[in-house]
């Protein structure tokens, strides 16, 4: 899922994908 979350606009700080 790390592809999926480098996707998603990281408006806040680098963190965890605690929703996936």
């Amino acid at each position: 899922m790390t592809a999926i979350y480098n996707t998603l606009p990281r408006q806040k700080e680098p963190s965890p994908p605690s929703t996936l």
